[in-house]
């Protein structure tokens, strides 16, 4: 069977992810974008489930596979710092456009893109899976591993001090700690509810783990 236009457009813009992302760090390359649809198809199967009135009007798969996978696009942590990239709140659409999808999808894709930033809301899957890639096990080791990386950078331009390993602690307090309370499906939630407790966990050892020894 020939595979349907939106597969293929699925399949293009997949490999155009991999593509502009093969070089980034592990916490936002391609590994961690496949986890991110794998989540948003996870989320909307039971979703589709929990709420089969709503859901199929609600949500378009797509739509979401699309946004999933291009949901880093234009990310300004990996803008070139000199400027000289495109509109990054252009990237995804133009890209759509240029592999073959109408406007309007383009269009809705770009939206949900410009929007699953951990300071953006909009109600969609995509962006619960992508926040959801931040919190548990998972998500403790792409704040390790993007915080060192950024830290080397630091130290590299002497921008400022050395990164430490308690910066990734802090980390999920200031920002990890809070997604849970971000979700905006019931299966996000759930999800959510677990590895946030995971991550207190870690958290609960790492502070036993370091206390000073008081004699």
């Amino acid at each position: 069977m020939e595979p349907s236009q939106d597969e293929c457009l699925i399949t293009s813009m997949t490999n155009y992810m991999t593509t502009c992302m093969s070089g980034h760090d592990p916490s936002h390359n391609p590994t961690h974008v496949h986890r991110v649809v794998s989540l948003a198809h996870r989320i909307l199967a039971s979703e589709l489930t929990l709420h089969p009135d709503t859901a199929p009007i609600k949500y378009n798969k797509t739509v979401i596979t699309l946004a999933a996978i291009l949901h880093d696009i234009g990310d300004h942590k990996y803008l070139p710092t000199d400027g000289s990239a495109a509109d990054p709140k252009q990237l995804v659409y133009n890209a759509l456009l240029s592999h073959g999808a109408d406007e309007q999808l383009a269009s809705r894709v770009q939206t949900i893109v410009n929007n699953v930033s951990y300071t953006n809301e909009t109600r969609n899957p995509d962006q619960d899976a992508d926040r959801l890639d931040a919190i548990g096990a998972v998500g403790i080791a792409r704040t390790f591993t993007y915080l060192g990386s950024q830290g080397l950078k630091r130290a590299a331009t002497a921008d400022s001090g050395p990164w430490e390993l308690e910066d990734s602690i802090t980390h999920f307090g200031e920002k990890l700690e809070r997604l849970e309370g971000m979700m905006k499906t019931d299966t996000g939630m759930q999800i959510a509810r677990e590895r946030t407790r995971r991550l207190k966990l870690f958290k609960e050892w790492w502070v036993d783990e370091t206390a000073p020894f008081d004699s």
